[in-house]
C-alpha cells in the first residue's frame, strides 16, 4: 500500500497557489485604486495680506512638516521686507512645531497653541507680552500644481471671525557642493584605505 498519493499532494499544491495568485492580484488591484500617497505639503507658505489686528509690515507665515498623513507645523510672523529678501528654506526638525494636525483628502487641519500672534491680539500694540499664548487653528487646502499655494482660514482664540487667507509656497534654494575639477591641473586626487589587521 502506498501511503504518499502523488495527484493528491500535487492538485492540494496547485490550489494553494492558484488561491495565492488570486490574492496577490485582488490586493495589488486594490492598492493601485484605492490607496493614495498625499501630496507633498513640507514647506513655507508666506500670506499675501496681513493678518488682522498685525502691523502692516508683517505677513503670516506658516510652516508644515509632514510625515505621511501626520502633520506639524507652526505659525510666525514676519516682516514682508525680510521674507522678500530671505532665499526660502525646507522646514526642518530643529524648529519647534507647535501646531499638530492631519491631512484628509482636500482638507488639512492643524491645531496648537502659540505666542507668534500676541501682536495681533493686543491690536497691532508695541508691548505685546511674549507669555500671550493663544490656541490657533488653521484649516485649509492646499493645491500643489501649477504653484503650491494654501487656502484656507485661521481661528485665534478669542476673535469672533476667522480669517480667511491664501498663501504661496516659498520656493526653496537649494545649496550646491562646488566640486574642484583636477583633470587640467595635472593632479590626481587619492583615496587611502585602511583596513585593520586581523
Amino acid at each position: 500500500m502506498n501511503r504518499f498519493s502523488p495527484p493528491k499532494h500535487l492538485l492540494f499544491y496547485i490550489v494553494v497557489m492558484a488561491v495565492v495568485l488570486v490574492m496577490f492580484q485582488w490586493v495589488s488591484t486594490y492598492g493601485e485604486s484605492s490607496l493614495k500617497a498625499p501630496p507633498n505639503l513640507n514647506g513655507r507658505y508666506l500670506s499675501a495680506s496681513v493678518p488682522p489686528g498685525c502691523p502692516n509690515t508683517d505677513r503670516l507665515v506658516l510652516t508644515i512638516q509632514q510625515s505621511g498623513i501626520y502633520l506639524h507645523g507652526s505659525v510666525n510672523l514676519e516682516q514682508a521686507s525680510a521674507i522678500q529678501s530671505a532665499p526660502g528654506s525646507e522646514a526642518t526638525s530643529e524648529e519647534k512645531p507647535s501646531l499638530t494636525g492631519l491631512w484628509q483628502p482636500e482638507q488639512l487641519t492643524l491645531v496648537g497653541k502659540t505666542n507668534a500672534l500676541a501682536t495681533c491680539m493686543n491690536g497691532g500694540a508695541g508691548n505685546a507680552d511674549p507669555r500671550d499664548i493663544a490656541t490657533v487653528a488653521v484649516q485649509g487646502l492646499v493645491t500643489v500644481s501649477p504653484k503650491a499655494a494654501f487656502t484656507g482660514h485661521l481661528s485665534l482664540e478669542g476673535s469672533s471671525q476667522p480669517w480667511q487667507f491664501t498663501a504661496q509656497r516659498q520656493i526653496p534654494v537649494k545649496s550646491t557642493i562646488e566640486l574642484t575639477d583636477f583633470s587640467s591641473s595635472g593632479l590626481i586626487p587619492t583615496v587611502q584605505f585602511c583596513h585593520p589587521i586581523l
